[in-house]
């Protein structure tokens, strides 16, 4: 995944970045990072269907993925501001 984001084929690097989670559903940078890809390729509904699952599983990691600048273009979306604020509640827990 990380080679493929260098060449910034953000797409294919959210693939890779998933195929790692199926092998190991609980890495915290696969995750972190299949998030950011899917921010730079502008795959909104998938990014957001991963943010819900992490402000439930690891809430720390989406609140970690939307403070990132690469997440700024989807903090325009009201679904993602009220996801941003559900996670950092969570992560206060």
């Amino acid at each position: 995944g990380r080679r493929l984001s260098e060449q910034k084929r953000f797409a294919a690097a959210a693939s890779a970045y998933q195929r790692a989670l199926e092998l190991n559903p609980l890495d915290r940078g696969a995750q972190f990072n299949r998030a950011i890809s899917l921010a730079q390729c502008g795959a909104g509904d998938q990014l957001y269907t991963l943010l819900k699952d992490l402000v439930v599983s690891d809430p720390k990691t989406a609140v970690d993925v939307l403070e990132r600048p690469e997440c700024g273009g989807v903090l325009s979306q009201q679904r993602f501001v009220a996801l941003a604020a559900d996670a950092r509640m969570q992560a206060l827990d």
